[in-house]
């Protein structure tokens, strides 16, 4: 995604993806920011088969060739369901932020009030763990990220089986 004035460093989240996510989204009804509240078996519906055709283009594509790869998209919290039919064998990297410093920045980016924005990112990450429960994840904190990287890229490199590569220069 390109950069926008409230992030100016830009965002690391895939334009196709995040564009499948936002429709699908919408045709569940809601948005990131209203998610929708999915019915049972939402995720083998007819009216996305369209969308699972271009997922499945998109991640051939952009993807194919990878031996590892990866993507991030808060909104996948609430579509992993989806997703996880295209790609069943994931393994999952939660990066869960303080609830209080994201409410603040939705706050100041997007004018929610202080609650909503506590109740989004609880509906966000009680969408993820459920999603993910049972299967292999490794729950990385954003703060520890930030504070300690060296130790915490080892960890990641460790559930992804690439241990070797938390102690290359370039990586």
């Amino acid at each position: 995604m390109k950069p926008l004035p409230e992030n100016p460093p830009g965002f690391w989240e895939h334009q196709q993806l995040e564009d499948m996510n936002e429709e699908i989204l919408a045709r569940l009804g809601g948005n990131w920011d209203e998610p929708p509240i999915h019915a049972a078996g939402w995720e083998m519906s007819p009216d996305l088969a369209d969308l699972r055709l271009r997922a499945r283009a998109v991640i051939e594509q952009d993807f194919g060739a990878a031996a590892v790869w990866g993507w991030k998209d808060p909104r996948m919290c609430l579509t992993l369901p989806f997703w996880q039919r295209l790609v069943p064998h994931m393994r999952y990297v939660m990066c869960v932020r303080n609830p209080i410093d994201v409410a603040h920045s939705l706050e100041r980016r997007n004018g929610f009030p202080f609650e909503e924005g506590v109740d989004l990112w609880l509906t966000h990450v009680r969408s993820a763990l459920a999603h993910t429960a049972g299967q292999q994840r490794c729950v990385i904190f954003y703060e520890d990220a930030m504070k300690n990287w060296r130790h915490e890229l080892g960890r990641l490199a460790t559930f992804l089986g690439l241990s070797e590569l938390s102690e290359s220069a370039e990586v």
